[in-house]
């Protein structure tokens, strides 16, 4: 068979032939795939395989990146020309008996597999081997021993006001304000001498129970000791104590004829504030002097005395400069500064000259002058 008629034979089964331009000074019966020749008699002949690559032969083994002795990647395209190939042997009887393959295309002839570059894959475990990840893993042993139950306070929990555990506390101080409510002058006395019902009673040195006339007209009503009331066990008796005694002397009350008296009986730490529940305790004594004085007017000396009177967490400057009353048999009641209060400064002991004024005024219309109407 010659050269031109396997060309025109070829062309006409739908086989493209091609070569480089550099190669068509080249003999004629040589065809080139790639940097390898093959010779087209030669190949219908003995049926050797055929691969023909459809890259330019410059980019030959660069493109693929192949080891040299290793046949490029068969595209698809260069498939259609192995099944026309393989028709045209077939017609022409010059490989008899070939083997032929069923494929999606149509029959073509089998190649010789083509081995892959080698690379490094990990080996696969057979089917029937357990695989160890499939399973979850096993948790590890903790160092840490497992939380124990939390510690107990020993310490004594103080019950919230309104709460059913604090309503024995409320009825136990309720009876003490009974019991407290039918004392008689002497009876009160002893009880306030010897009270330990707070916290107060362990630093003091000495209760600091009242003094003055107990059939007074006009009864004043501080806060709570001072160290000096501490000492000496009566009220009003450091500095703040003599600025008290020359202010009742401008309005013509001697110290002697009114009766003063605390909220608080013995002295807190420092002079600080009393706390609420220390007033709550001490309540009932003032009360109770209240009732046995019963005077026509009373005088509360500063913040503490008049909130813990009236029951009313209002400001100082909220209570006064008006008149309130206080208890069933509604005592008119009148709120000023604490004398200590003049002693930081001075210049207010105007507002104390203006309530001891609205007392004696006061005091007038509620026992009029002898002979008088």
């Amino acid at each position: 068979m010659d050269l031109a008629r396997s060309r025109r034979y070829l062309k006409a089964v739908g086989v493209v032939l091609w070569r480089p331009r550099d190669s068509f000074d080249a003999e004629p019966d040589r065809l080139f795939t790639g940097e390898a020749k093959w010779d087209l008699t030669t190949d219908l002949g003995t049926g050797d395989g055929i691969a023909l690559s459809t890259a330019p032969p410059s980019q030959g083994r660069a493109s693929t990146g192949a080891p040299p002795g290793t046949a490029p990647a068969t595209p698809a395209s260069t498939a259609s020309g192995f099944v026309g190939i393989a028709a045209a042997r077939a017609a022409l009887g010059a490989v008899p008996g070939a083997a032929a393959s069923k494929t999606t295309s149509g029959t073509r002839r089998s190649l010789p597999p083509v081995t892959p570059p080698a690379t490094a894959r990990p080996s696969s475990p057979p089917l029937d081997t357990p695989i160890a990840s499939a399973s979850p893993p096993a948790p590890a042993p903790s160092s840490l021993a497992p939380p124990g139950p939390a510690p107990v306070s020993l310490e004594p929990v103080t019950p919230a006001p309104g709460s059913p555990e604090s309503a024995p506390s409320s009825l136990l101080q309720s009876a003490d304000a009974q019991g407290i409510a039918a004392m008689d002058w002497p009876e009160l006395e002893n009880e306030v001498s010897q009270c330990r019902r707070c916290g107060l009673c362990a630093r003091r040195n000495r209760t600091v129970f009242g003094t003055g006339n107990r059939h007074a007209s006009l009864m004043l009503v501080g806060e709570a000791p001072g160290a000096d009331e501490d000492r000496q066990g009566e009220p009003f008796v450091g500095r703040a104590g003599q600025l008290l005694t020359r202010m009742l002397a401008a309005i013509d009350l001697p110290r002697e004829q009114v009766y003063i008296g605390n909220i608080i009986k013995c002295r807190p730490p420092g002079n600080r504030d009393p706390l609420p529940e220390e007033i709550a305790t001490c309540r009932a004594f003032i009360e109770r002097q209240i009732s046995l004085v019963a005077p026509q007017l009373l005088l509360c000396l500063g913040r503490i005395s008049a909130q813990a009177l009236l029951q009313t967490g209002d400001a100082l400057w909220e209570l006064r400069g008006r008149w309130h009353s206080f208890g069933p048999n509604q005592i008119p009641l009148l709120v000023t500064y604490h004398p200590s209060y003049y002693l930081r400064s001075p210049a207010e002991k105007a507002r104390g000259w203006a309530d001891l004024q609205q007392v004696a005024r006061r005091l007038r219309e509620l026992s009029p002058a002898p002979g008088g109407e």
